[in-house]
């Protein structure tokens, strides 16, 4: 039988770093992820918040219709 360890605090705090996620997510408490904003201007911040409220409301296909447009600009 194997034994299974958890990482130092230590650890997860650099892997969360390294991953740009939550602790919580590493270890599967929290399944949101998070993106690095810290360079966008508050503006840009609220389009993507925008753009991420309307994509949890379509249907996958509707989502990929929409990736397919901003891959293509």
């Amino acid at each position: 039988m194997k034994l299974m360890t958890m990482p130092s605090p230590d650890v997860l705090v650099k892997l969360a770093g390294i991953f740009y996620v939550l602790i919580d997510y590493l270890m599967g408490i929290d399944k949101k992820k998070t993106i690095d904003v810290s360079d966008l201007s508050d503006k840009d911040i609220s389009v993507l918040n925008h753009m991420a409220d309307t994509l949890t409301t379509l249907e996958e296909s509707s989502t990929d219709c929409l990736l397919t447009i901003c891959l293509n600009n």
